[in-house]
């Protein structure tokens, strides 16, 4: 791995026309310091696809994993869809896992609740 990862000339291969052209060098696909930087190059700057609507129940959440950490997607109760940082405000813990119906999130940790 190379002392200075942002330097061009590591991706030169990258853009060249298509048939001459090779993929990033594999320290990309692994280092921290390289995954950082698209988290806020890339991935924070725009919207990101975490599921499909009908795949949050009716009155319920389904939990889902970005680049920018874990997210909650719930329907409140006039079935509106809503995002959430998946952590409780008071320590951080994890609110849920996976996908269910229910009209409260319960903190794990100190049991702090969250009406849908």
């Amino acid at each position: 791995m190379p002392d200075d990862l942002f330097d061009p000339h590591h991706y030169q291969a990258v853009r060249r026309p298509v048939l001459e052209a090779s993929t990033l060098p594999a320290w990309c696909y692994t280092d921290r310091d390289f995954f950082a930087r698209e988290r806020t190059r890339i991935f924070a700057r725009g919207w990101q696809f975490v599921g499909r609507i009908e795949e949050v129940p009716v009155s319920g959440y389904l939990s889902v994993e970005t680049v920018g950490g874990p997210v909650l997607l719930v329907r409140d109760g006039e079935g509106e869809l809503r995002a959430f940082a998946n952590s409780c405000r008071h320590r951080g813990a994890r609110l849920a896992r996976g996908s269910d119906s229910c009209a409260r999130l319960v903190c794990p940790y100190h049991a702090c609740s969250y009406r849908l």
